[in-house]
């Protein structure tokens, strides 16, 4: 909250954003059911209990499906146009 307040960006919070998109990329690009974010993310946080990234990850179905639709999806749409305008 004091981040949100402040203007400044924590830097934990970016890394694990990162990782989030990371591996719904990941997701998308081997055709993996989104379903199976549910369990990596567990599996995740228990193979790398030390690490404060990997226990910060809150990527489920949900939101794995919306950053690949949202984000991903509308980052490639708009390099896919901007090289058809060419």
């Amino acid at each position: 909250m004091t981040s949100f307040l402040s203007g400044k960006k924590d830097p934990l919070e970016e890394q694990t954003k990162y990782a989030e998109v990371k591996i719904g990329a990941y997701v998308a690009a081997h055709n993996e059911a989104f379903l199976k974010l549910d369990h990596l993310t567990e599996v995740l946080k228990d193979i790398f209990p030390d690490s404060k990234i990997a226990q910060g990850i809150t990527l489920k179905r949900t939101k794995g499906k919306g950053i690949v639709i949202n984000v991903l999806g509308k980052e490639h749409q708009e390099v896919l146009t901007a090289k058809l305008k060419k």
